[in-house]
């Protein structure tokens, strides 16, 4: 009489329909209050989370506080026992097994204990709704005294009595309901999910998978010019060569100090960040990492209790106060960085066949062979944007042709806003192109020896303010001159971005060489700047492409 007539359902269907049932709020409501889970703390999970998920925890548990804090007490009562049905739902799964009426009733808990009791309560408390189902329809039939709906009633009470999780005698766990339990839960032996090593091994795998990804991104999105085939591709001017790009020991010293220095910056601005961030959420203060990162952050925990709305305040001024000196530091370094640099690339010993070296034999032959047939040439050099090492690559190559050519090569330092020539060649910066332009001195006068075959017109110590490039006229009849008295004149202007010398200058000079530094200039700033030399219709002897780094080493490029 227990029974119902199912006959005319198929077996999915019906264990569909009672997978629902499981998961249905007076089945699991009955479970929340056999087993007070509603009396659980709100963040009972922090004794089983890693101290990274406490945080989480910490913030969750404090908004949820903040609403129940507004309720009053019966509904206090309410919102923690419906949480806790919610709660339970997410951790109770019903999977029907195909091709038969049995379904699995899988509940995930922080303990096997918890788990297996769960699962058996929930179970139990199934079959238990399923009676009183039948009870309903035979109250209405026969009404409360009839003998099957007492004897239904006694095997609702003897059930309910069996709701504590634990394991009973087959036939008692087996039950009268028209539902039957096949198995009982037990406790896992092992936890469920994936293991922490495979979990590890994937991360490592796809981490280096979205690297390379982000490689392609960041090389496709870069706009500047990183390699001699695309300097040849994009400039419609001859390519000369390349010069490697040298860092002298005092100079990677300089570039570790600033990693560093940068780096712990960074750390810094994200402990201090990260400390005021969880002390305004109110995180519980004995969270291992919230420990860390106070002990890290000693000065704004010492000065947060003493300011007013020092939570707020302090990490925020302490972050823009490390951020500023990071700049200066940085500035200072950047400065130091560009001196080395400088050191070492000066040639001085010619007999020694360096990859530096060789670059420059290269540069040399090419330029031979752009000017060939001219006994007087007169070439600029210039870049689009300034600090692309115009003046070092000059200075080097003048030294080279100077010592292989035998050929009496001038250097003219046209840049009069940032002058380098001197310092380069260690000479005398009282008198130069300054004083020849305004006829305060003759060319003769202001040209100083730097070794045999090279001689220097520096800058003059002449101000910007007092003295401005060009004077058009002037210029002319200078570069006229020095191309009677030298063989090859070489002249260093300031880039195109900031001033526009060169292309005033380069309707007098034999041809114009562009440096560009790898990685520098976008391409699209590389194409303004050069609009203006077309425009004057200069003559391109070639480009060359400074500062060139190898991502993998350089004989395997010379092999290939």
């Amino acid at each position: 009489p227990y029974y119902r007539n199912i006959a005319d359902f198929s077996a999915s269907e019906i264990s569909m329909t009672q997978s629902e049932i499981v998961r249905s709020n007076p089945v699991l409501e009955r479970v929340v209050k056999r087993l007070s889970l509603d009396t659980q703390p709100l963040d009972h999970e922090k004794q089983f989370a890693s101290a990274l998920k406490d945080i989480i925890i910490d913030i969750k548990t404090k908004r949820t506080l903040k609403k129940v804090l507004k309720l009053g007490p019966r509904e206090q009562e309410e919102f923690y026992f419906r949480h806790a049905v919610r709660d339970l739902k997410k951790k109770v799964k019903v999977e029907p097994v195909r091709d038969t009426e049995l379904f699995a009733i899988n509940v995930s808990a922080f303990t096997a204990k918890d788990a297996a009791r769960i699962a058996n309560v929930v179970s139990r408390s199934y079959c238990i709704f399923d009676l009183e189902q039948q009870l309903a329809e035979l109250k209405q039939q026969y009404g409360e005294k009839h003998l099957t709906v007492v004897q239904l009633q006694n095997n609702i009470d003897k059930l309910s009595q069996n709701l504590t999780g634990e394991s009973l005698p087959n036939i008692d766990a087996i039950g009268p309901a028209s539902v039957k339990i096949i198995e009982q839960a037990v406790e896992p032996p092992e936890p469920a999910g994936k293991s922490k090593a495979l979990i590890l091994i994937l991360a490592f795998i796809f981490s280096i998978i979205f690297g390379i990804v982000l490689a392609f991104a960041f090389d496709y999105f870069d706009s500047t010019l990183k390699s001699p085939q695309e300097v040849k591709s994009f400039l419609t001017m001859p390519y000369l060569g390349y010069v490697p790009h040298v860092r002298s020991m005092p100079g990677s010293s300089v570039i570790l100090v600033k990693r560093a220095i940068n780096a712990a910056a960074v750390v810094a601005c994200a402990m201090i960040a990260i400390y005021g961030v969880l002390t305004i959420m109110g995180v519980d203060p004995a969270n291992p990492i919230f420990m860390v990162i106070s002990i890290v952050s000693v000065p704004v925990a010492s000065l947060t209790d003493r300011v007013p709305l020092g939570h707020l305040i302090v990490p925020v001024i302490l972050v823009v106060g490390i951020i500023i000196a990071n700049k200066y530091i940085s500035q200072l370094l950047d400065q130091l960085e560009k001196q080395a640099s400088k050191s070492s690339t000066k040639l001085k010993d010619f007999r020694k066949m360096s990859d530096y070296i060789q670059a420059f034999r290269n540069l040399t032959h090419q330029l031979y062979l752009s000017l060939k047939g001219n006994e007087h040439t007169s070439v600029l050099f210039t870049s689009s944007l300034a600090q692309e090492g115009v003046s070092t690559v000059l200075a080097n190559l003048a030294r080279y042709l100077a010592v292989s050519s035998g050929k009496k090569v001038l250097v003219i330092d046209a840049n009069t806003r940032d002058p380098n020539m001197h310092k380069l060649f260690r000479l005398n910066n009282a008198k130069g192109l300054a004083d020849v332009l305004e006829a305060n001195a003759s060319l003769d006068d202001a040209v100083q020896k730097a070794q045999e075959g090279l001689f220097v017109l520096c800058s003059g110590a002449q101000t910007q303010s007092a003295f401005d490039l060009p004077d058009t006229m002037m210029f002319s009849k200078l570069i006229e001159e020095a191309e009677k008295k030298y063989e090859i004149v070489l002249i260093d202007c300031p880039s195109l971005k900031d001033y526009k010398d060169s292309v005033s200058l380069s309707a007098y000079v034999s041809g114009v060489v562009l440096v560009v530094s790898e990685g520098m200039a976008r391409r699209e700033v590389l194409k303004a700047a050069l609009s203006g030399l077309e425009q004057k219709k200069a003559h391109f002897i070639g480009v060359i492409l400074n500062n060139r780094t190898f991502a993998i080493p350089n004989m395997i490029y010379k092999r290939a």
